[in-house]
């Protein structure tokens, strides 16, 4: 069932910002200790009492016991409580309970966005862990080092401010993350070819193949690392895998009360000491890499692709710009190359994990790749730019319909309220750590018809123009479609993230058809996983591959 304060209790969706509006203007506010919420202790906060009932039936084998189940979490929260409820999550939320707020309502959750102001909260400021393994590392004090670089990365104020300034240029207008695309889909070819050899491990395939292809946007070099038939430098193998190393330990942390106090009083534990030397290790390769490009660089020995890069724009732009200096550059490469490695992966996997338990689905969009890039062919900045933004419908509607069933980060949003807001009836003061439940709304089976099926076709245009005016008119809203976040925190590399995503896709299924070693596998519900940085499937089942044949409609 719905919960009690599900979509399809609400007003009828057509106007419903309007709706929103007037309704908030309309009903009584109550205070938010009003509020429905889970059972929260001090320092404990509600990590006892979160709710594990296998609601709307969303997973058959049990997810890795690291941690709470994070899509059940949720469901639970959203079908017993509503749109809005509190829980306990200290270290992250507010005071000894660490209260914080989770919406479901996404066009309420929007108030907050727009109250954000010039130095915007965000979800990496919650992240602790990282915080305090960054701190221990050398230059964290140190102004306009590489370190201090990646610490600024993590906070609000103006030295955040002038660095998310300068580095999200080149990053998010859609012609600009176009321009890297023949750099990606080189990336992809290379990539794909070791797909078969890593049929037994393709979570670290797609963790390296991440890694190249943001590096050949970032970079404009061809790393190779992920076929294992082709050479390349140890350093960028050890990158990737600490980098998903770092990533599977931080949630964990964060549900630790333990680790918590500890990190209070000053004692770094075993884990927090690993995920500093896992940062260590990838902030010295991000730094390896960006010399030796500063030195190519200023000696005019840059080729053509590294002449497209990304990094080679923000060095010329760095000339102008005397707030950032080298050392602050390697800092946010470090964290551009970490946030690429980690989201895309996860994307990666659960594309590949659902094509492959769907043979029908991949041999569609094999059609559809076929017919509108040719045999082999790969994306093109021509093809995204076509059709009045409905290029490859098929292949986008794939990715929004895994992305509904197993999106990457459940929570998509993340932020403080920078004055009092009213949502969903009660009155949240400034200050406030609000989340988006992005999860739920579209896995109710009141919104979304056989919700535990995997079906693409609920995206194509004509299905979104069908919902218009319904209550299930939610699930289109855009802070739903995608993991990047939204507002001034929005991930600035969404775009290049969307498109490595896209192109590798692409790349696979034209090269390949793959189905599970493992029959009994149906559906993403089959499939464990863990709650790192991203959710991403483990362990990760074996692949069986074969090469593609001409495709038939």
């Amino acid at each position: 069932e719905a919960g009690v304060d599900s979509p399809m209790n609400c007003a009828p969706k057509a106007g419903r910002r309007a709706a929103a509006i007037m309704g908030r203007l309309l009903r009584r506010q109550s205070s938010v200790a009003q509020a429905p919420g889970l059972r929260s202790y001090p320092v404990i906060g509600s990590m006892l009492n979160l709710p594990a009932e296998n609601v709307w039936h969303l997973q058959r084998r049990a997810a890795r016991a690291n941690a709470p189940d994070i899509y059940l979490m949720f469901a639970n929260g959203y079908s017993k409580m509503g749109h809005f409820y509190t829980m306990g999550f200290p270290g992250v939320g507010e005071g000894v309970h660490g209260t914080i707020y989770i919406c479901s309502d996404p066009e309420e959750y929007v108030q907050v966005i727009r109250g954000e102001g010039l130095h915007p909260s965000g979800a990496v400021e919650t992240q602790w862990p990282s915080i305090s393994a960054l701190k221990r590392m050398p230059g964290a004090d140190e102004p306009g080092g590489a370190t201090r670089g990646a610490l600024n990365i993590f906070g609000h104020g103006e030295a955040w401010r002038q660095e998310r300034m300068f580095f999200q240029q080149d990053l998010q207008t859609p012609k600009a993350a176009r321009g890297y695309i023949p750099g990606l889909a080189k990336a992809a070819q290379l990539a794909s070819r070791g797909a078969p050899a890593c049929a037994d491990s393709m979570d670290s395939f797609a963790a390296r193949s991440s890694f190249d292809l943001f590096t050949a946007a970032f970079f404009g070099q061809l790393i190779e690392s992920a076929d294992p038939a082709t050479p390349s430098l140890p350093g960028n193998l050890e990158f990737a895998e600490a980098i998903l190393d770092a990533t599977m330990l931080l949630v964990p942390m964060l549900q630790s009360p333990v680790e918590m106090l500890k990190d209070r009083v000053g004692v770094e534990s075993a884990d927090a000491r690993l995920l500093r030397d896992k940062f260590s290790v990838t902030m010295e390769h991000a730094s390896g890499l960006v010399r030796s490009f500063v030195e190519r660089w200023e000696a005019g020995e840059l080729n053509k692709y590294e002449q497209a890069s990304y990094l080679r724009a923000a060095l010329d732009r760095r000339l102008k710009n005397e707030h950032v200096t080298e050392e602050a550059l390697v800092g946010i490469s470090f964290i551009l190359l970490a946030a690429s490695v980690d989201t895309t992966s996860s994307l990666v996997n659960w594309t590949l994990l659902q094509l492959a338990v769907d043979r029908e689905a991949q041999r569609k969009l094999a059609a559809e790749l076929q017919r509108e890039l040719g045999v082999g062919g790969s994306l093109t900045p021509e093809v995204t730019q076509s059709g009045r933004g409905q290029w490859l419908p098929y292949l986008r509607s794939v990715v929004r319909e895994v992305h509904r069933m197993r999106p990457s980060i459940p929570v998509s949003l993340m932020k403080r309220t920078a004055t009092e807001v009213d949502m969903c009836g009660y009155t949240v003061p400034a200050g406030s750590l609000v989340m988006l439940d992005s999860f739920s709304p579209q896995n109710d089976p009141a919104l979304v018809p056989d919700a535990h099926e995997f079906r693409p076709e609920r995206w194509l245009p004509d299905a979104v123009a069908g919902r218009k005016g319904t209550a299930a008119e939610v699930i289109d809203h855009p802070l739903l479609r995608a993991p990047f976040s939204a507002g001034a925190r929005m991930c600035p590399g969404n775009k290049i993230a969307n498109f490595e995503l896209l192109t590798m896709v692409v790349q696979l299924v034209q090269d390949w058809e793959f189905e599970l070693e493992d029959a009994s596998i149906t559906s993403l519900l089959d499939i464990p996983y863990h709650q790192g940085t991203t959710v991403q499937p483990q362990p990760m089942p074996n692949f069986v591959f074969r090469k593609r044949r001409p495709a038939t409609a």
